[in-house]
């Protein structure tokens, strides 16, 4: 195509390649202020364009368009920079583990789509419950491109679920919202920002808001927007041994490549978590966001009301401290080892006596069998 000739506007070059200051030899030069605006945004578009594509291409293109496709050119434009902000900012992959949860799935899954930080993909895991959840999973992801639904051949429990999950992703950034539970609307912008401003941390997690089953308030939570970096430490270690999970996994935020190292372990279907957060508070930075991001749901279906019921958390933390202690040992004196044994043995006595004023004698033995150690 010659240079002198336009089809459309003759010999002389249209508006439009005068207005973007296209010179004899190719060049775009700066247009003349006498332009206006509409002259910087053709300059700044026909700029962009030049950059990704050939000269002579982009030539062709202003004479084939013409002044009247100058808006079109923008809107490709503007688009290709939103898509290069898009790529610079941290991704996350949000994994929705789903097992007979059909009674609050979908108020978890609208959680996700109301976030105010729209670089996430979600990943609904179904685990072979029986239910309608994986139907419903499947109407989302067929109106949402960002969701995607799998579903195992069998029942492989929590933690296994996770693991495939986690290798699945695509995110820098992972966060696991269990099927019951809720994002707040800001969470995940939230999470970016505290990543930006502590790049060193391996997990971030969040204060939590407690709800009942038809969603009334049962607890707010602590708001007070203190943020406390943990470093890795063996007084962390101690204190996490001493005081429980204070992790939260519902709403975590954790890297991607983190996770995958440090793998939940499915032997412990209840207490994996804190197994977990024992290994890593040892050896990567953490931190703890004291404000509310996510609303955990309170319901007697609950998982973890029906393990506490036989006592199955309590077994496996017990479990977890031997082990633990075994492979740390030389990190405790023997003073520390004499208290974290009261303190578990007190939790089996505390157990027994609720369960007690339940009126379940099975829970209340199941707890004093493991208090005397005959199991």
């Amino acid at each position: 195509m010659a240079l002198s000739r336009c089809r459309h506007h003759g010999p002389n070059p249209p508006a439009l390649v005068r207005s973007i200051g296209l010179g004899s030899a190719g060049r775009i030069e700066r247009p003349p202020k006498r332009y206006g605006q509409i002259s910087r945004v053709g300059h700044f578009s026909a700029a962009a364009i030049f950059a990704a594509t050939s000269r002579w291409c982009f030539i062709g293109e202003i004479y084939r368009c013409g002044a009247d496709k100058a808006d079109a050119i923008t809107v490709r434009s503007s688009a290709a920079r939103r898509c290069r902000k898009r790529a610079m900012t941290a991704h996350i992959s949000i994994i929705l583990p789903t097992y007979k949860g059909e009674k609050y799935l979908e108020l978890a899954i609208r959680s996700v789509l109301a976030q105010s930080y729209g670089s996430w993909e979600l990943l609904i895991c179904d685990d072979c419950g029986g239910d309608r959840s994986l139907a419903i999973a499947d109407e989302y992801a067929m109106a949402q491109p960002q969701i995607r639904v799998s579903r195992a051949a069998k029942n492989r429990g929590l933690y296994a679920t996770l693991n495939d999950a986690i290798a699945d992703c695509q995110g820098q950034w992972i966060v696991i919202l269990m099927q019951d539970d809720e994002l707040k609307p800001d969470h995940l912008q939230t999470m970016v920002n505290l990543s930006t401003r502590f790049p060193t941390a391996r997990a971030i997690w969040a204060e939590i808001e407690l709800i009942d089953e038809i969603g009334k308030p049962v607890s707010a939570g602590k708001n007070t927007g203190r943020i406390e970096p943990i470093k890795p430490s063996i007084d962390a270690w101690l204190s996490c041994l001493q005081r429980g999970c204070i992790w939260t996994i519902s709403g975590s935020f954790t890297r991607a490549s983190h996770l995958r190292d440090y793998r939940f372990r499915a032997d412990l279907p209840h207490a994996s978590d804190f197994e977990f957060l024992l290994r890593t508070i040892r050896s990567v930075p953490m931190v703890y966001y004291e404000r509310p991001l996510t609303v955990i749901r309170i319901h007697a279906e609950q998982t973890t009301n029906i393990h506490a019921k036989v006592s199955r958390d309590l077994i496996e933390y017990r479990i977890i401290l031997l082990e633990q202690c075994g492979q740390h040992r030389a990190d405790l004196s023997s003073r520390q080892w004499s208290k974290l044994r009261r303190i578990y043995r007190l939790r089996f006595l505390r157990r027994a006596a609720s369960r007690l004023r339940a009126y379940d004698a099975r829970g209340a033995f199941v707890a004093l069998k493991h208090l005397l150690g005959s199991a």
